[in-house]
């Protein structure tokens, strides 16, 4: 008779062992009967099965439950939480959480949030880091549906005529300004006079297009350009492409993108950029035609 029970606690102990090792157990929403049962062949070690829209495993301490959510509305989701109006922590150390989240829905990183996305300490985006290999760094840029991001937005520079300099050869030959606030050379017959611009952009900055403001009642024609000159050399670079009045009354001359040097000209921290307005430089028409060449504005197109 002993014989037979010490075999018998054996047997029960090694099948035990067998259940630990290889069962789970799975608990059945709450009906009854059979709300508790295990598998030798099993998914999971324990597994917890529920009604739909109610909690599954939860841990209580007092009023204050957490636990496991699973939902079938708007295409199912699962998640923990606590089932009531309580703060939920995230933390690898039960004395400092690392993520709080709040009843006001606002959730911290490194301590209390008191925004909706509150962060302690320096914090690192990899989808909006500095790509522009001609700037030290970038700036964060939110659009009207507020998107965060670093992309290149589109910018305008406006140049009104006050922005002009003469640069003319001869001390005489005043410049005036029409009713159309256009300024001209009042010579008609003066050689190698031109209106330049400083251009003040960002470096980084890609000059995409450019706008050609002007009056032009002359048989020649008016010539705007910009140019490009390392920081203590005189060499200048011209870029394209050379706008021209081609001898219209009046008009707007718009560059696209694809014209303007490979599709952009890059602002460097190395060089100074101008904007020079003059008659087409060839061997018989380089004169300013008085009052019927008008220069009245200019606009760059640059992204940053």
């Amino acid at each position: 008779m002993m014989k037979t029970i010490i075999v018998s606690f054996l047997s029960a102990c090694l099948y035990t062992t067998g259940l630990a090792q290889t069962g789970n157990v799975v608990i059945l929403p709450d009906n009854g009967s059979n709300s508790l049962q295990t598998s030798l062949y099993p998914n999971h070690k324990i597994s917890i099965k529920t009604q739909p829209e109610t909690y599954g495993f939860v841990q209580k301490a007092n009023q204050i439950e957490a636990g496991t959510f699973i939902s079938e509305l708007n295409g199912g989701y699962a998640s923990y939480g606590t089932t009531g109006l309580y703060t939920l922590c995230l933390t690898t150390n039960s004395q400092n959480p690392q993520v709080i989240f709040n009843i006001l829905n606002f959730m911290g990183i490194g301590g209390q949030p008191f925004n909706a996305l509150h962060v302690y300490g320096q914090a690192i985006i990899e989808g909006v880091a500095n790509t522009n290999q001609y700037i030290a760094e970038t700036f964060l840029k939110i659009d009207n549906n507020g998107t965060l991001s670093a992309e290149k937005q589109t910018y305008y520079y406006s140049l009104p005529p006050s922005a002009f300099l003469p640069i003319i050869n001869s001390a005489n030959n005043p410049i005036a300004r029409s009713d159309a606030e256009g300024i001209y050379f009042t010579l008609s017959n003066a050689y190698f006079v031109r209106f330049e611009a400083p251009v003040y952009l960002p470096v980084g900055a890609i000059i995409k297009g450019i706008e050609f403001y002007f009056i032009d009642n002359s048989e020649l024609d008016l010539n705007l350009i910009i140019t490009r000159r390392v920081l203590g050399e005189q060499v200048e670079t011209y870029y394209l492409p050379y706008l021209y009045s081609s001898g219209e009354e009046s008009g707007i001359r718009n560059v696209k993108t694809d014209s303007i040097h490979n599709g952009g000209i890059t602002i460097l921290e190395d060089s100074s950029y101008t904007i020079i307005v003059s008659p087409k430089n060839t061997v018989n028409n380089k004169k300013w035609d008085g009052a019927n060449m008008q220069l009245i504005a200019a606009k760059l197109i640059y992204q940053y």
